[in-house]
């Protein structure tokens, strides 16, 4: 598996011990290009508009590491964001204790040990769990609604393909049962859009939506959207009661 390892300077002391260690542990490694007082670095002619995004799309984790200069770069703050982007969890490793400025807190969610072996054991510990690509996306899809006003709490999600807030909802699938068909459909299309179509008897109903199947020209990208405006106008975003929503197995 592949892990991106973000640091102001990758040949910083610090950032060669835990890449090190991660190749030790089996990872594939990526890295954040070498800092422009080091040398040169061709990955910066388009790593913001491109070579960042498509890293870290092909990355299984993230984990930034909080080098002397970390808080100052003016790219680690937009790894860590293109990270959060792609549904990857902000892994820290702090050793030296740096000051976090609130800018950057956001990207501090996920702290890890200050020891190498502690932290090298925590991300293999993520590395076995690691979620599905519907995790991810669904993960970036929560982190996109908590900006939009209204936004109601839910106890569980359910998933189906082109859903209208009308219904019916005969065909839905808890996460775990859709992630399959849902990689596939990434693999075979253009794009794919998760929409939070509103929220049913406490469930969250997202449907996937995705072009024509004579776009395949995947891996697709990723969009997301919030409910209709009738719907996000409804306290709790609710959708019709009387119809009722009929969930298929956790596995296909």
């Amino acid at each position: 598996m592949l892990i991106f390892v973000s640091a102001e300077d990758v040949d910083d002391p610090l950032a060669l011990s835990l890449s090190q260690a991660l190749v030790a542990d089996g990872w594939q490694i990526d890295r954040s290009p070498r800092n422009p007082a080091r040398g040169e670095d061709k990955r910066w002619e388009n790593w913001y508009q491109e070579g960042c995004p498509e890293a870290l799309a092909r990355a299984d984790a993230f984990v930034a590491i909080a080098t002397s200069g970390w808080s100052g770069s003016t790219w680690i703050a937009s790894e860590a964001d293109t990270a959060l982007k792609q549904g990857l969890l902000p892994f820290l490793w702090n050793p030296n204790h740096v000051p976090v400025p609130p800018g950057l807190r956001q990207y501090a969610e996920q702290p890890l040990d200050v020891s190498v072996s502690a932290a090298v054991r925590r991300l293999a510990a993520h590395r076995a769990a690691a979620p599905s690509l519907l995790e991810r996306h669904l993960r970036r899809l929560f982190r996109f609604l908590t900006r939009l006003p209204g936004r109601p709490d839910w106890s569980n999600v359910l998933i189906g393909q082109s859903v209208p807030p009308t219904g019916p909802f005969d065909d839905l699938w808890a996460p775990t049962g859709y992630a399959p068909k849902f990689h596939d459909l990434v693999a075979a299309r253009r794009w794919v859009n998760l929409n939070a179509v509103g929220v049913l008897n406490g469930a969250l109903i997202v449907s996937v939506e995705v072009p024509s199947i004579g776009d395949v020209t995947g891996p697709a990208s990723v969009q997301l959207s919030g409910p209709e405006a009738h719907v996000a106008a409804t306290v709790g975003w609710k959708l019709p009661s009387n119809v009722s929503a009929s969930r298929r197995p956790t596995t296909s």
